[in-house]
């Protein structure tokens, strides 16, 4: 460094040393002032990416809540459509089953759901816990 262009100007007496020293201290101030710079720079960079991936993460997590709602009302209207249109009549008197889950469960019928069952025509269906009667 004894041979840098500041100490050759420095020994042909175009600057003075208060000058050299001006000089340096300013450029130090840049260099320092650049890094200062440079790290909220990088802090705000990965402020923003936090936000960014929350954002991603609620983007997500509103999708599958909203999912979820429209599952939810779906469930309600179809139990709605099964409870007003079920056939159960209150005195049948013949006992139908129905194999769900493995296991048989009974449902009492009139002659005449017996044989609209047999030939398709009517199904048996669960709503609110309950075997139901329903045109297909």
């Amino acid at each position: 460094m004894s041979n840098s262009l500041q100490d050759q100007l420095l020994k042909a007496g175009l600057i003075s040393r208060e000058q050299l020293h001006d000089s340096r201290q300013r450029s130090k101030r840049k260099r320092k002032s650049g890094m200062a710079k440079t790290a909220p720079e990088a802090k705000a960079s990965a402020a923003d990416k936090r936000r960014q991936e929350q954002l991603k993460r609620d983007r997500k997590l509103n999708a599958e809540r909203e999912r979820q709602r429209r599952d939810q009302e779906l469930r309600l209207r179809i139990r709605e459509l099964v409870l007003a249109n079920s056939l159960n009549v209150a005195d049948a008197d013949q006992l139908y089953n129905v194999v769900r889950g493995g296991r048989i469960r009974r449902v009492y019928v009139t002659g005449e759901q017996r044989r609209k069952l047999s030939d398709g025509q009517l199904a048996v269906t669960i709503a609110k816990g309950r075997n139901h009667i329903v045109t297909l």
